[in-house]
């Protein structure tokens, strides 16, 4: 099983209702995969920042991926990807990137609870991995 499919599981593990969309939509769980990978991200990371941010394109602003603005669909979540990773060597650490990523600042955040809340998604996305891989 190649991690883009175990990623998938566990996105379906960790949102059951996601179910319909995420059969509809596999390009867009790829593509968000394909980015953390060329970046050097991990990718549950960046799918737990996609989550949160647009429910992976699924959210009221479908144009909108990742909780980037003003550019391209398609370049999207290779640009939150590399925004991540500037922002972790900035701040040291990954809720100081999200709090980053969320309000310019790497200590307080513009949505209160942001960076806990894509931190459990993430380690829910990662709890399930090694059940998906064990699996089989």
């Amino acid at each position: 099983m190649s991690l883009l499919e175990a990623l998938v599981i566990s996105l379906l593990l960790t949102f059951p209702r996601w179910q319909d969309y995420l059969e509809s939509h596999a390009d867009v769980v790829t593509e968000i995969h394909d980015a953390a990978v060329a970046e050097g991200l991990p990718p549950a990371l960046l799918l737990a920042v996609c989550s949160v941010e647009s429910r992976l394109g699924a959210s009221r602003h479908p144009h909108r991926l990742c909780g980037v603005l003003h550019a391209p669909r398609e370049e999207q979540a290779r640009i939150a990807a590399r925004s991540l990773v500037r922002r972790h060597a900035n701040c040291g650490s990954w809720p100081g990137a999200l709090r980053m990523f969320n309000s310019g600042s790497c200590v307080r955040e513009a949505t209160p609870g942001y960076a806990a809340n894509v931190m459990r998604v993430w380690r829910s996305l990662d709890a399930h991995m090694p059940d998906v891989v064990c699996a089989h």
